[in-house]
């Protein structure tokens, strides 16, 4: 992975927080990890374009480099829709929707959903 592959993952994680229309705080400690977890001093940016709406899932979907960074940005948005507890609705309809863009496979979806409900 590379920094615009960190980069674009935050900013996929972004729009996982906003999903489902609930921000909360949980979900943002979350993000705070994976900009860490993935070595960028800072992601302002990113989450700032995200939250304005000006960036594209499936536009960002296109922009990582490989499979390691497709994998990466799924289970970071896992993470984040799960910090506050069970995945609403939305927030599923989102990830399945991921999945799809990023050719997660079902059982690498399922594997990276169960390791971030426990």
């Amino acid at each position: 992975m590379n920094q615009q592959d960190a980069e674009t993952i935050i900013a996929i994680a972004t729009l996982a927080v906003l999903s489902d229309g609930q921000q909360d705080p949980s979900e943002y400690t979350q993000l705070t990890l994976a900009t860490a977890r993935l070595g960028l001093a800072n992601a302002d940016r990113a989450v700032q374009r995200a939250v304005a709406g000006e960036l594209d899932l499936a536009v960002l979907s296109t922009q990582l480099s490989g499979a390691e960074a497709r994998q990466a940005a799924y289970d970071t948005a896992i993470a984040i829709c799960h910090a506050d507890g069970a995945v609403n609705t939305r927030e599923a309809d989102f990830l399945r929707m991921l999945a799809a863009m990023l050719a997660i496979d079902a059982a690498s979806a399922a594997a990276a959903t169960t390791t971030a409900a426990s």
